[in-house]
């Protein structure tokens, strides 16, 4: 081969360092992303954490230096609101250590077979008496009479109770909620919860199940209702962990169903 032929050495080291200094700068993007999404989190986490930290302070003080009779009516609906904001800090603490465990890849599921039929019939029956507080139709049923699933019970009992109790929260007076196991093509077991609510919708369901993800004028934002984004995001990466999915069907002033699928290895 003559040397008209030949790439110059120096040529093909410049290339190389072209390619080397290409991936440098997209792998410092991408650091600067992720860092930019940690000091995002960080900030919004410190804020949750900040106002109910606030409420109790304020709360507790009030009790202490009210000038009415010990445990009196004032002083006992202040320590009651204290003790909520309190739980409430507690479950939002719990999920943030939850989000860095399963993004640090710490947590292990202890997998197990389980029936899931009156699995989830079980927990839809310890959701009667809130049901029934909100006069609220709480439903259960099943296209299976047994069905073996296996997974890890308490986490997948986390998720369970997310979507339910979402549901429950988000659903008005009179409304109706359904759970229902269903099984599709005999390869996945699909436990699906409906709701009569406002919905979300089409254009802002995706945001559902990102960190902090509340979105405006939907149900996650109604008055008088409480929460913290953290959950669905917590479910969703539950289930990815299962080999399993979580979606939302939502039709905006009808309701939502949302919808925790598992693969049926047996």
């Amino acid at each position: 081969m003559s040397s008209s032929q030949t790439t110059p050495k120096h040529v093909v080291d410049m290339e190389d360092l072209r390619k080397v200094a290409q991936s440098v700068y997209a792998r410092n993007a991408e650091l600067v992303k992720l860092d930019k999404m940690k000091d995002e989190f960080v900030a919004l986490a410190s804020h949750e954490l900040r106002t109910p930290l606030t409420i109790v302070k304020n709360y507790l003080w009030l009790a202490l230096h009210e000038k009415d009779e010990p445990l009196g009516s004032n002083t006992t609906k202040y320590i009651d609101i204290a003790a909520e904001t309190v739980d409430r800090l507690m479950f939002l603490v719990e999920d943030i250590l939850t989000i860095s465990r399963i993004e640090n890849g710490r947590v292990t599921l202890a997998k197990e077979d389980v029936d899931m039929v009156p699995f989830v019939r079980g927990l839809v029956e310890s959701y009667q008496v809130k049901a029934q507080e909100k006069q609220i139709r709480l439903s259960f049923e099943s296209s299976v009479d047994s069905q073996l699933v296996t997974f890890d019970k308490n986490r997948f009992t986390q998720v369970v109770i997310n979507i339910l109790g979402n549901a429950l929260k988000f659903t008005p007076v009179g409304g109706a909620v359904r759970v229902s196991v269903d099984i599709e093509d005999g390869a996945i077991c699909m436990v699906r919860v409906s709701d009569t609510g406002p919905g979300v919708a089409s254009d802002k369901q995706a945001s559902l199940f990102t960190k902090f993800g509340k979105i405006d004028d939907s149900y996650a934002n109604l008055p008088n209702v409480n929460g913290t984004g953290l959950g669905l995001y917590i479910s969703k990466e539950i289930m990815h962990l299962h080999e399993g999915t979580l979606t939302a069907e939502s039709v905006w002033g009808k309701g939502s169903t949302f919808i925790a699928s598992l693969p049926i290895t047996k």
